[in-house]
């Protein structure tokens, strides 16, 4: 079954189905606000809730995501997204997305811990050897610490070469399954945000 796209990106610019999305309790109760101030929660929702924004690109944490949301759509540092904001995500995350798409941004999410797991490593080879002689036991772990990760050194070029084809695969379908605006209904935004009006 197709989906209807709710919010697509243009040239840089973020569209909205203003037909699709006002039929839907929390993106309309989000509509009613202040035209700026609506316009930067459906942005923030776009980058924490759509598989093909940069936070999720990138395997962010939802922590993470939402920093790099707030700081790219221009909310305050101390923002927190109201129940509305919350009930879109949600809705969005759930109903705008598929199976296929879940599993690509759960191992991009994975795949993010090596760089954590390496950077760790690397620092407690670090501490161990700045504090002078080693002990027969701490060359031996050392050692063992290296070797795994050039181990995984060698796996990841395969692994970065499976995800980038499960990535390319998901994106391929998410097109697919992608209605396009066949209404007239996509306007950009800001320069659009008087729903009430636009819809009379």
């Amino acid at each position: 079954m197709a989906i209807p796209k709710l919010f697509t990106l243009v040239n840089g610019e973020l569209v909205i189905n203003k037909i699709e999305l006002l039929t839907i309790t929390p993106f309309r109760n989000i509509a009613r606000k202040d035209r700026e101030i609506a316009f930067k929660e459906f942005a923030y929702i776009y980058h924490v809730a759509d598989p093909r924004s940069l936070a999720n690109i990138k395997g962010e944490s939802e922590k993470d995501a939402h920093v790099t949301a707030t700081s790219l759509v221009g909310l305050d540092t101390d923002w927190k997204p109201s129940q509305d904001v919350t009930n879109a995500i949600m809705y969005y995350k759930t109903e705008m997305t598929h199976v296929g798409s879940d599993v690509v941004l759960e191992l991009l999410k994975t795949f993010k811990y090596n760089k954590d797991v390496i950077e760790q490593v690397r620092r407690s080879i670090g501490d161990t050897l700045s504090k002078g002689k080693l002990s027969k036991d701490q060359a031996a772990e050392i050692l063992g610490l290296i070797q795994t990760t050039i181990k995984l050194a060698r796996d990841i070029p395969g692994l970065v070469r499976d995800l980038n084809k499960a990535i390319s695969e998901f994106s391929k379908n998410i097109e697919e399954d992608s209605v396009p605006f066949l209404r007239g209904t996509n306007d950009r935004v800001p320069q659009s945000m008087d729903f009430d009006n636009d819809l009379r």
